[in-house]
Parts: structure tokens; C-alpha cells; sequence
């Protein structure tokens, strides 16, 4: 049975999961930090808290954008999942550096937390997005090469 090359190979939930997990470790980990190292701003600026959260929300902005590229089921082809996920990082990476950078010199947070939580925020959600088209591009190869054994839901292009 082949099926159509326009059918998606990638399912959208486990990215959106993914990428959720990613944004609350990021935030995790700078409050962490920040708490190890006891850093803590000036009276003027806003707190470890405040300003970790705006790190995160900077990500999180990016991510809903480079999720919104990959929402399109033409999108999650296994002939164009790699390019739009390449696609989608690079606006993603893009994004985050113009809302981390307009952030940080409007509001002016606590330098460390900040930037802690928008580079663990952003690494991890690339991480997981990465993890995220491996494992669909695999699985598609994997249904073409072994159609009577492919998992229920992967569709060979």
C-alpha cells in the first residue's frame, strides 16, 4: 500500500510536549542557578524570578512562531520535515534574539537569571525539536524500507 508523499510523517503533539517540557526546564534550571550562585540584582532592576521568566518568555514567543511553521501538514512531509524544521530553528534562534534583546534593554532584568533562562530555554527547545524530526524522518524511512512491520500511524512516502 503507498500512500500519498504529501501525507504527514510527523505528528504535531509530541513536538508541542516537547517543546513545553523544554521552556519549564529552562526556567528550572536558571532559577537553580540563580539560587546556587545567590544572584540577585539591584533594587532598580526586577527579581531573579521576574527576570528568569522574561528569559522564558522571550523563548516562548519564538516557539509558538516555529511551531506555527511546522502546524501546516505540507510542512510535515518526509519530503520537507528537515528543511522546515531547519526553517523553523532558524526563525525560532532569530526570534528569540530579537525578544531577548528587546527585553533585556526595556525592562532591564537581572542580567544572569535572564540570560540563563533564555540560553537553557533555547537550547533545550532545540534540542527537543531536533529529537523531534530524527526520530519522524527515522520512522518514515523505517515504514518505507518495512511496510508490513511499520508502526500504526507512520505513513511511507
Amino acid at each position: 500500500m503507498t500512500v500519498s508523499p504529501a501525507k504527514p510523517v510527523a505528528a504535531l503533539l509530541p513536538l508541542l510536549a516537547g517543546m513545553i517540557l523544554a521552556l519549564g526546564l529552562g526556567l528550572a534550571i536558571a532559577l537553580g542557578l540563580a539560587e546556587l550562585a545567590a544572584w540577585t540584582g539591584s533594587p532598580a532592576q526586577p527579581t531573579t524570578l521576574a527576570s528568569a521568566l522574561l528569559g522564558t518568555i522571550a523563548v516562548l514567543i519564538a516557539t509558538i512562531a516555529s511551531v506555527a511553521v511546522l502546524a501546516a501538514p505540507s510542512s510535515r512531509t518526509k519530503l520537507r520535515l528537515g528543511v522546515c524544521v531547519m526553517l523553523a530553528s532558524s526563525a525560532r534562534m532569530l526570534i528569540t534574539l530579537a525578544a531577548g534583546l528587546g527585553f533585556y534593554f526595556i525592562m532591564s532584568p537581572e542580567p544572569r537569571a535572564f540570560f540563563a533562562a533564555l540560553l537553557a530555554a533555547g537550547t533545550l527547545t532545540l534540542a527537543f525539536e531536533t529529537a523531534w524530526a530524527v526520530t519522524a524522518l527515522k520512522r518514515s524511512q523505517f515504514a518505507a524500507n518495512h511496510p508490513a512491520t511499520s508502526p500504526h500511524g507512520v505513513h511511507a512516502a
